[in-house]
């Protein structure tokens, strides 16, 4: 029989239902402490002809600390905010963290999934090699501008439905180069700008839809996305056994998520064969945690030299369905040239 590890904790630590008992009694004992309805908390009772007592209480919690001037910690109801020496700025309020710091770079958490609050979640990766920045509308508004190759945004929560999505070129509204509609659920997406936009193309522009994964269980889920044009299709294996975890991916497509343990790979991108013993064609290390969801985008040009414009093949890594990270304007990946 295997052995539960929170059988050692005993009785240690109290159940759901006595904390939420004791917190229910701090709270009424802190909204006492306020004084006659001012302060921070005000308590009323009324006596009843049989002589029970009903008891009413309001706690408003809204308090500023400052500490030697350095940190300001400001918390009311739904939201805290710290500021710590003026370069970091915590925000935290029911399903969002945002961190600033220093003014060069915002975080921004999804506080457990992605579309925990009912929305849908969408973010925008640009793996087009040929095609310059990019802007993107949804519903004729402005969603994100001058994108770059490479990039992926952070998510945004949107309410789900039907969208009018365009891409077009940065700064010039009437350079689109896709015009279409994407229907969201309760769920988070990458919608993936894919293809080429050269006359003599061998792909053409399109936007794959992903569905994210939000949770993910105790060790990494990954998936390969094959966005490179005129790849082949490709195998990918794991360097150091040579365990294949994806297996004829072609153009334009992504694998199922596929659970690893968490820890460092080198991971080699091949030809497909049958065997999964083709010829590499690029090489990755990735260091990926438990209980994280990652997409690996294979994108760029294996040969450059013979493409529309000079990308070289890379691989973007990026996690999936709860955090992104922005800076100046642009998103922050792991990025891996071959």
């Amino acid at each position: 029989m295997s052995r539960n590890p929170l059988d050692e904790i005993g009785t240690a630590l109290p159940s759901r239902r006595v904390l939420a008992v004791g917190l229910v009694a701090l709270a009424l004992v802190l909204a006492g402490c306020g004084g006659n309805g001012g302060g921070n908390g005000t308590t009323t009772g009324a006596t009843a002809a049989d002589g029970t007592t009903e008891m009413e209480a309001t706690t408003e919690m809204d308090a500023t600390t400052e500490m030697d001037g350095d940190m300001t910690t400001t918390m009311g109801g739904d939201m805290t905010t710290t500021e710590i020496a003026g370069d970091m700025t915590t925000t935290m309020g029911g399903d969002m963290t945002t961190t600033e710091m220093a003014g060069d770079m915002t975080t921004t958490a999804m506080n457990g999934s992605a579309a925990m609050d009912g929305n849908a979640s969408l973010r925008v990766a640009h793996m087009s090699p040929d095609a310059p920045n990019v802007d993107v509308y949804v519903n004729n508004e402005t969603f994100l501008e001058d994108v770059p190759f490479g990039a992926i945004s952070n998510y945004s929560s949107v309410p789900p439905g039907e969208y009018a999505v365009a891409i077009t070129a940065a700064g010039n509204r009437s350079a689109e180069v896709f015009s279409g509609n994407v229907t969201l659920d309760e769920a988070a997406y990458t919608v993936t700008a894919t293809g080429e936009i050269s006359e003599d193309a061998a792909t053409s522009f399109a936007p794959l839809i992903l569905e994210d994964e939000t949770s993910p269980g105790e060790n990494a889920s990954v998936r390969i996305v094959h966005v490179s044009p005129g790849a082949g299709p490709v195998d990918v294996t794991v360097n150091a056994t040579g365990a294949a975890i994806a297996d004829n991916v072609t153009f334009g497509n992504a694998t199922d998520y596929v659970e690893v343990p968490a820890g460092d790979y080198t991971l080699d991108i091949r030809g497909a064969t049958a065997d999964n013993d083709g010829p590499i064609v690029a090489s990755v290390d990735a260091s990926v945690e438990g209980g994280v969801a990652y997409s690996a985008f294979a994108a760029g040009y294996v040969a450059p030299e013979d493409a529309p414009a000079d990308t070289p093949f890379e691989v973007v890594l990026t996690t999936d369905g709860m955090t992104a990270s922005m800076t100046n304007g642009t998103a922050a990946t792991t990025t891996s040239e071959a």
